[in-house]
């Protein structure tokens, strides 16, 4: 390997010698990358870091807090519920990353509110500083998001590599250090890539065109190295999907819309709507409509578990292994627990793993995948 630590960087160097010809742009893309968008590769670097704190927060806290409870919360009280890895380390590179990336994206906030970075002692920090939500705090880290997107397809779209397919997209939130350009230009690895394809020319020689009479840049050679350790894994993000906080208390509608697009959802047959009916009438007796609200709330709790552990059921799980297990949804009150368990026949033994069949054949049986149309039945009652 050639040891140029007594010259001018070769990156710098590369760049002068590079960009003399307007052609090199478009014959070696990831070069030219590399070597002109230094600041938003930089940039992306800091994407992992966010996510898996940010991610973590979200899972733990949508659905089951209001936005005033997270308001007074500090990092201190959840830090031992986010079920990371060094946890304390985790925390410490986020606030690295958010408040260097805060300084980027500065003139995309609102400048009375652009100055707050997270403190150093991460225990004091406001948990809401951690996670994205509809206002955001006058959008913070909702423009890093976007930054984030527009950064990413811009640097993929530039390098136009026909293997990194653009309709093969992801979350930007669900993106890890594999999604991204793994190194920077300023890291050892681009410096090693430089100096593995270089040949010096003239030692001896006076140097003055910045290296252009000792360097040897082998373009094409450093193109293909560079696109080998990068471009496998690269993914374009979905330019207009992020995924916020919903508090408890938020609307229904953001509930079920949130709902329907993680659980697609098929029609529910006759018999089993006559199932619904026939309850509901059996149940509800001459009361008012405080049963039907009732119901669709308790309905409406268990859209927000599955959303909260979607990782652990699928759309044809059947709703039953759910209802079984409904000491672990804090919204529903005792009431609600037990008219589930009525509709849907499970045993009324909280501690007690085993499942009552449920009536009937199988064409009764309600999945995920029902749940919304089980919902909209139900609510067809309370307009009557």
């Amino acid at each position: 390997m050639l040891d140029l630590s007594n010259y001018v960087p070769t990156n710098i160097i590369l760049k002068e010698i590079f960009n003399k010809n307007n052609d090199n742009k478009n014959k070696y893309p990831f070069l030219s990358q590399y070597l002109n968008n230094e600041s938003e590769i930089n940039f992306l670097k800091h994407l992992p870091h966010i996510n898996i704190v940010s991610n973590a927060i979200l899972k733990l806290y949508s659905y089951n807090k209001s936005a005033e409870e997270l308001e007074k919360m500090k990092m201190e009280d959840t830090l031992a519920q986010l079920g990371l890895e060094e946890p304390e380390t985790k925390i410490k590179n986020y606030i690295k990353s958010y408040n260097y990336l805060l300084n980027q994206v500065k003139n995309l906030i609102n400048k009375a509110n652009n100055n707050f970075k997270l403190g150093e002692d991460y225990k004091k920090n406001p948990v809401k500083m951690f996670i994205i939500d509809d206002n955001d705090h006058n959008n913070k880290l909702n423009n890093i998001y976007r930054t984030f997107i527009n950064y990413q397809n811009t640097f993929l779209s530039e390098i136009n590599d026909k293997s990194i397919k653009t309709n093969d997209k992801i979350n930007v939130q669900d993106a890890t250090e594999n999604d991204i350009p793994r190194f920077s230009p300023s890291d050892e690895v681009f410096l090693e890539i430089i100096m593995n394809n270089t040949e010096i020319k003239n030692i001896k020689g006076k140097d003055d065109n910045l290296g252009q009479d000792i360097f040897g840049f082998k373009f094409e050679n450093i193109e293909k190295d560079l696109a080998e350790k990068i471009k496998h894994g690269l993914k374009y993000f979905n330019e207009n999907r992020l995924t916020t906080m919903i508090y408890s208390g938020d609307g229904n509608e953001r509930i079920i819309n949130d709902f329907i697009k993680k659980y697609e959802q098929k029609e529910i047959n006759d018999k089993q709507k006559e199932n619904i009916k026939n309850f509901i009438e059996e149940k509800k007796g001459n009361s008012d409509n405080k049963f039907i609200k009732n119901f669709c709330s308790a309905i409406l709790s268990l859209m927000s578990f599955l959303l909260k552990n979607s990782e652990a059921y699928k759309k044809d799980t059947n709703l039953v292994e759910i209802i079984a297990r409904l000491q672990e949804i804090k919204s529903l009150d005792e009431t609600q627990r037990q008219l589930l368990k009525g509709f849907f026949d499970v045993e009324n033994d909280d501690d007690d793993d085993d499942l009552a069949l449920m009536n009937g054949e199988n064409e009764d049986i309600y999945c995920v995948e029902t749940l919304y149309p089980i919902y909209q039945e139900i609510e067809k009652f309370d307009r009557n």
